[in-house]
């Protein structure tokens, strides 16, 4: 998952890629679980290129640096 960025108040977009640990072949239709401040934000399904993407909106959260 590749850090990201937003502005204060607005949405963030998160993606990561799962692929097979032997083949590096995507996985498609897994469910990944994205978190925010180590908390379980939501979930995104996997596509063909096993590319999951999700955005959330930051509500209230403090400009910074917040880890996953």
């Amino acid at each position: 998952v590749a850090p990201a960025s937003a502005e204060e108040g607005g949405n963030i977009s998160l993606g990561a890629t799962l692929t097979h640990g032997d083949t590096g072949a995507p996985v498609a239709g897994a469910s990944v679980g994205f978190m925010l401040n180590g908390t379980p934000a939501r979930s995104a399904t996997t596509d063909a290129s096993g590319v999951a993407t999700l955005s959330l909106p930051l509500g209230s959260l403090p400009p910074g640096t917040h880890p996953a």
